[in-house]
């Protein structure tokens, strides 16, 4: 059996967050939409709609909303999703089982088994998954925490995959930070084979490739000492 040490040093690490870009998120408020349904009803009294089966087509900016069952409310210019819940728009997917978005305010939040997933495209060539039982979104700073199990996974061009596993993920889209609370474990090729990473907390500026941890336990194996001191 390794023998095993902790080490200070975060420079081992710095590779972990590296490669991790958050994507342009679905912006239900921008420009016209059309919106069918196979069955709906409005209530006289409310003005609120009832829609079964319900798609909403935003073709001016790519993206298309399906619910098997939404309510909207005309006053407040809110959206809930009752019955499950899918935002498409340019390789990104937002997945759950229920939520609600204001087109006033360009936030929502989706609940239940929660999945926000960007394909890479020409532009950009790597794949990016997260997933949680909490996601808040604001569209109009491309910002979003994500609670309750909150698991990140990235796949870079060469299809090397790096999984970070925390309480709560909160992204500001205009400051460009991520920011990650109580990191149980991290998985990535950039750390040697059989270490271990947790930390109270994580920031990791997109832009700078800035890091700060606090409460930073990392444990190596013997057998990775001499690479990681080199």
């Amino acid at each position: 059996m390794s023998r095993r040490r902790r080490v200070g040093s975060v420079g081992i690490v710095a590779a972990v967050v590296a490669a991790v870009a958050v994507c342009s998120l679905p912006c239900l408020a921008a420009g016209s939409w059309k919106i069918g349904a196979q069955v709906a009803y409005v209530d006289g009294e409310t003005g609120i709609w009832d829609m079964h089966d319900m798609e909403m087509l935003n073709e001016t900016d790519g993206i298309t909303v399906v619910s098997k069952r939404a309510k909207y409310d005309r006053d407040s210019r809110t959206v809930d999703f009752i019955d499950s819940v899918r935002v498409t728009q340019s390789g990104t997917v937002v997945d759950a089982d229920s939520g609600s978005f204001s087109t006033e305010t360009n936030t929502g939040s989706f609940r239940g088994s929660v999945s926000l997933v960007r394909t890479r495209t020409e532009e950009e060539a790597y794949d990016m998954e997260l997933t949680c039982e909490e996601l808040d979104l604001d569209a109009s700073t491309d910002s979003f925490v994500a609670r309750k199990n909150a698991v990140l996974r990235y796949i870079d061009e060469d299809g090397e995959e790096t999984i970070l596993w925390a309480d709560q993920m909160d992204y500001d889209g205009e400051r460009r930070i991520l920011k990650l609370t109580n990191v149980s474990r991290a998985s990535s090729p950039s750390l040697p084979e059989g270490s271990q990473l947790a930390a109270r907390t994580m920031e990791f500026n997109t832009e700078t490739g800035d890091m700060s941890f606090t409460g930073l336990d990392l444990v190596l194996t013997e057998s990775d000492e001499a690479e990681a001191e080199s």
